[in-house]
């Protein structure tokens, strides 16, 4: 048996156990590296692997949830290394789609993120269809592994009334065979009382006209 074999593959193993048990405390200027090259090999290339294999990290930042047709919705993109939150090294652009209620991507742009971090917007059409639409951003690497970050945002039309309508009554409640008294008062939006003009109106009562 050779014992001085035994002992350098179970030295190497020991070591490896280390590394991958106190990476994160021991730094290349640890005397425990300093001292032996192999260790020192050893840990740089488990540093370089961690280093490829951390992953991606996106998230977005919008200027409002709630948007009107013919609007921008103006979002901050960061990126990070999912281990440390520091800004990735992996990827500096960040791939973003606006997909419509029906689960078609309506648009799609790509951000340069300087130091983990862009900035975008995207132009909603005058007609855009209301409902929810949802934003979705993700990296090159993060393709590989189907995580992406995904987020839902409404966009409605505006429709505002065109007139203000006011409806009183002279009692609170009334009981049988009592005639129940009201005034209308129809104004335009700007308070105006509203004369020559026609309207119809239709009363009902427990559902009856």
């Amino acid at each position: 048996m050779n014992i001085r074999k035994n002992k350098t593959g179970l030295f190497a193993l020991v070591a490896i156990l280390l590394l991958g048990s106190v990476a994160l405390a021991v730094t290349l200027s640890d005397p425990l590296l300093s001292d032996h090259p192999f260790l020192k090999a050893l840990y740089e290339k488990f540093q370089l692997n961690q280093e490829k294999s951390s992953p991606d990290k996106v998230y977005l930042h919008f200027d409002k949830t709630l948007y009107k047709p013919g609007e921008s919705i103006w979002i901050s993109a960061y990126v990070r290394d999912a281990r440390s939150l520091k800004p990735s090294k992996n990827s500096d652009i960040v791939y973003v789609e606006l997909i419509n209620p029906r689960g078609a991507v309506e648009k799609s742009i790509r951000l340069i993120a300087q130091n983990g971090q862009a900035a975008g917007d995207f132009q909603l059409a005058a007609n855009a269809k209301g409902g929810t639409y949802k934003l979705k951003a993700y990296t090159k690497w993060q393709k590989n592994t189907n995580e992406f970050f995904e987020r839902e945002i409404q966009v409605q039309a505006v429709v505002l009334p065109n007139l203000n309508m006011k409806l009183e009554f002279e009692r609170d409640a009334y009981g049988p065979g009592v005639k129940a008294h009201a005034e209308l008062s129809l104004e335009s939006l700007d308070k105006q009382a509203l004369k020559n003009h026609d309207f119809s109106y239709v009363a009902s009562f427990d559902g009856k006209e």
